[in-house]
């Protein structure tokens, strides 16, 4: 069976191993993404830091009837 040869494959191989093609959306995004993704992790240490969950189990929970309005 014969490989498909797409035209960017094609100039993909001709180009050779040693070339560096770039980032095809630039370093600043994804320095920005970067900065997002560290953003968020701290963030969540913080949250998971200073309030940690309880045992879901030991939650009680007390239901009251409803008030009869006459």
């Amino acid at each position: 069976m014969a490989k498909p040869s797409f035209r960017y494959f094609k100039s993909l191989q001709d180009q050779g191993e040693d070339e560096y093609l770039g980032n095809i959306w630039g370093w600043k995004n994804s320095l920005i993404g970067l900065g997002l993704i560290l953003f968020f992790m701290a963030l969540y240490s913080y949250r998971a830091y200073m309030h940690p969950n309880t045992n879901p189990s030991e939650i009680k929970f007390e239901l009251e009837a409803p008030k009869r309005v006459e």
